[in-house]
């Protein structure tokens, strides 16, 4: 299953294109939010008139495992076990 991990940044006020067509602070902030593998997936003007955009990536593998043992997701506890001992059930 593919896991992903979350962020939500807030673009800097507008301000019109560079000399360099398509630069500007907001697409620059994306751009380099992009190199680091997060892709825009919503956009949302908040009440301030700020614009937040929330970016996703695929958690690798390597760190999927490891949130997976943190997490206890993937971990299989013996559930029954640890609710007797906790009521004093030598069982």
């Amino acid at each position: 299953m593919n896991r992903f991990e979350y962020l939500i940044v807030s673009l800097p006020t507008f301000e019109g294109a560079r000399k360099t067509q398509g630069h500007s602070p907001s697409v620059d902030l994306l751009n380099r939010q992009g190199g680091e593998g997060w892709e825009a997936v919503g956009m949302s003007t908040l009440a301030d008139s700020s614009v937040a955009v929330l970016l996703k990536r695929p958690v690798p593998a390597a760190q999927d495992l490891d949130a997976r043992a943190d997490t206890g997701i993937g971990v299989t506890t013996d559930l029954t076990t640890s609710r007797n001992k906790s009521n004093g059930d030598p069982r």
